[in-house]
């Protein structure tokens, strides 16, 4: 398996820096990270991309143009960007979940003090919203 160069990698860094420091962005450090983050998370890909990339004119079978290439790199970005929300709503979810669980359980707790047993309800509310949080 073909990797991305050192030389091709300190150059990315070096422009990710630039274009960061244009834009007023002064944490070099999490820019170095995100950086490296994102070619290790795709170098095989962007290598494997740029193996295909049409040195000039039309491709040739199994090769891609610039267009392409570029077209494929940036749907990294909209693929990260799916996987963090897909995240967040699972995160929502279970806190949504817990929130809920939460009132349930402050209302069975405080009627069975104010009113005698039952409190094993609690409990079974509690189980109940750790199972829906774990779906």
């Amino acid at each position: 398996m073909a990797f991305l160069s050192t030389a091709l990698k300190a150059d990315i860094l070096a422009q990710a820096l630039k274009l960061a420091d244009s834009l007023a962005i002064n944490a070099p450090k999490a820019v170095e990270q995100t950086t490296e983050a994102f070619l290790s998370r795709h170098e095989s890909s962007i290598t494997r991309w740029l193996a295909m990339v049409a040195p000039e004119g039309q491709p040739q079978d199994g090769q891609i143009t610039r267009d392409e290439f570029s077209s494929l790199v940036r749907g990294l970005k909209d693929l990260e960007d799916m996987q963090v929300l897909a995240k967040k709503v699972k995160r929502k979810k279970a806190l949504n979940a817990f929130a809920d669980g939460l009132i349930d359980t402050a209302i069975h707790a405080g009627l069975t003090a104010a009113f005698g047993p039952g409190g094993s309800l609690a409990a079974a509310v509690i189980t109940n919203v750790i199972d829906e949080a774990s779906q």
